[in-house]
């Protein structure tokens, strides 16, 4: 009970005593003998106990009256609370540090809002909610929705021509072509003079499709260019020939094998004098891409080769000046080729892929065809299926360097003890493999010490008389030295 000193109501929740306070009743020990029994009061506790209830009700009564008032009273101030809170909210987001970001930094904040460049080197697969995100044309999506939230942001977006410098373009999600046409012209036109990154893909030929002829007119600012289309459809693309200037990468995810007899070659990338990288998707039947295509070869410094054997075999004769290469088979037709071994003076880094429907013998039947005296660094990767003995191979070779068990994960013994005959045979190829690449930094010995030192022992005179046919053209002195490092650290006296 809150009250004052002087019985007055209390002067924060205005609560006042009752003037007819509850009666005290009988004592709490004669209640106590009450409840253990069935006698009746009598007398003066049976008068004492009428007055409680009596006096109670009213007092009670009093009580659920100023309950009621004071749950008035804090559902006002619950109220009056939350429209505080909600103030204070306002004013924060009034006060907002991102109201005062200069136009500079609100657009570096929009540039991170675009895919990443790796991620438009590969077509657009997955669900179809997922492949609308990726769509330029969709209004949803960024850089049309970042203009759509407010003045400022809108004239951050409009003055960003690098923001609307990648443009994907999945021609079959376009039924209303005007709407469509409309869209990109207004995004080309908000792109400025900025070098553009193209993807345009589509599963059929749709070459009378409005939007072609106004992106294919903006190609002397294409800076990358991806194209996911049929054969028939990458015809269009000869209308630009002479006209790309500016581009650097290049990616062709081919829709199904060329049926048109004569074949028209693709003359279109044949002059691009920055072109530096190229990349080759889908290139699984006997057709070798530059029975269709012109590239100019002198100039390419990076491939990447999702094919045959035969169609990255191709690769490295006709790119002279390759410093970077990563194939990828899925199917196998370099056995029916001539066997000449194929010398490349430039490569640095090679990166060989062994896909789970490619042929076993794929990465044993390239290597032993190449010969790679600049070779920097190799990377063999493999799938589960077709791991021999490790699944993420890289083997660091260079000048200053000495290929050793530091620079390579051994393998489990138990992998060890059952390499069956296409492991041996990628073992075997990868040692001759070594032998023909940075012998003159004589390291050449210890290096196929190692390479012997990775097999199981059973196969060290059948890998050692192998190489015996392949070290006959290199020099004697390294030949000795050979043997004697295999004699001393492996112990084959035979």
């Amino acid at each position: 009970m809150i009250t004052t000193a002087c019985g007055r109501p209390c002067p924060q929740c205005g609560f006042a005593p009752s003037d007819r306070p509850l009666p005290n009743g009988i004592s709490a020990a004669r209640l106590k003998y009450f409840f253990g029994c069935n006698d009746a009061p009598v007398g003066a506790e049976r008068t004492d106990l009428e007055a409680v209830v009596r006096e109670g009700e009213r007092y009670l009564a009093h009580l659920q009256q100023r309950i009621s008032l004071t749950q008035n009273t804090l559902e006002s101030l619950m109220e009056e609370q939350n429209r505080a809170v909600k103030h204070i909210s306002d004013s924060k987001s009034v006060l907002n540090p991102v109201r005062r970001l200069p136009p500079e930094i609100l657009s570096h904040i929009f540039l991170s809002c675009l895919l990443p460049d790796y991620e438009l080197l590969h077509p657009s697969d997955g669900f179809e909610e997922t492949l609308a995100l990726l769509d330029s044309l969709n209004i949803k999506n960024p850089p049309w929705n970042l203009s759509y939230v407010t003045s400022q942001w809108r004239r951050a977006a409009l003055t960003t021509p690098r923001l609307w410098s990648s443009i994907r373009l999945q021609l079959r999600r376009y039924e209303g072509r005007m709407a469509s046409l409309f869209r990109l012209v207004t995004y080309l036109e908000r792109s400025g003079t900025q070098n553009l990154t193209v993807v345009i893909e589509n599963e059929t030929d749709i070459s009378d499709h409005p939007v072609l002829p106004v992106i294919l007119s903006t190609s002397p600012r294409w800076d990358g260019l991806l194209v996911s289309l049929p054969f028939s459809a990458l015809r269009i693309f000869n209308h630009v020939s002479g006209s790309l200037s500016a581009l650097t990468w290049l990616s062709v995810y081919l829709g199904g094998e060329p049926d048109t007899e004569p074949m028209t070659m693709i003359e279109a990338f044949r002059f691009a004098p920055q072109l530096r990288a190229l990349r080759l998707f889908r290139w699984d039947g006997a057709i070798c891409f530059h029975d269709l295509f012109h590239f100019p070869w002198d100039q390419l410094a990076e491939a990447f080769i999702q094919g045959s054997n035969m169609q990255s075999f191709a690769v490295v004769q006709k790119a002279p000046n390759l410093l970077y290469g990563r194939f990828s088979a899925d199917i196998d037709f370099l056995s029916g080729t001539p066997s000449d071994l194929c010398w490349h003076a430039h490569l640095q880094v090679l990166t060989v892929t062994n896909s789970p429907t490619s042929s076993p013998e794929f990465m044993a039947e390239l290597f032993s065809r190449l010969a790679l005296p600049g070779l920097l660094e190799l990377r063999v990767k493999f799938t589960s299926e077709t791991a021999p003995m490790l699944e993420n191979l890289c083997i660091q070779i260079e000048n200053s360097k000495t290929l050793d068990s530091q620079m390579l994960t051994r393998p489990e013994e138990k992998q060890l003890t059952g390499v069956g005959p296409y492991r041996r045979s990628f073992w075997m190829s990868l040692c001759v493999f070594m032998m023909s690449i940075s012998l003159r930094d004589g390291r050449g010995s210890a290096r196929m010490a190692w390479m012997f030192s990775m097999v199981d022992e059973r196969y060290w005179k059948d890998f050692f008389f192998e190489l015996v046919k392949h070290v006959a053209s290199l020099d004697i002195d390294f030949c000795i030295e050979v043997v004697l490092a295999l004699q001393n650290e492996l112990k084959l006296v035979d």
